[in-house]
């Protein structure tokens, strides 16, 4: 039963990650952008706003997830404790 467990909660992190990346690398991407023209063009920021806390409400609620499930499956390492 635990290894079946084990194994749904690999194919959960695998699945959510297929999105996650993706989502965060753009993301991440678009930041950049969005905070020069936050001095340069004042315009582009304003229209690009509510794509990058689009883009930052979805990044953020995937991370919750994948990083705790993530986190609970990695072997605790007794030398850094």
């Amino acid at each position: 039963m635990n290894m079946i467990i084990t194994a749904i909660k690999i194919v959960f992190i695998s699945i959510i990650s297929i999105f996650y990346y993706p989502v965060n690398t753009f993301f991440r991407f678009f930041q950049a952008h969005y905070r020069k023209w936050k001095k340069e063009d004042r315009i582009s920021f304003y229209i690009a706003t509510p794509l990058y806390y689009l883009l930052f409400l979805i990044s953020a609620t995937l991370s919750i997830p994948f990083e705790n499930t993530a986190m609970g499956m990695h072997p605790p390492l007794e030398k850094f404790k």
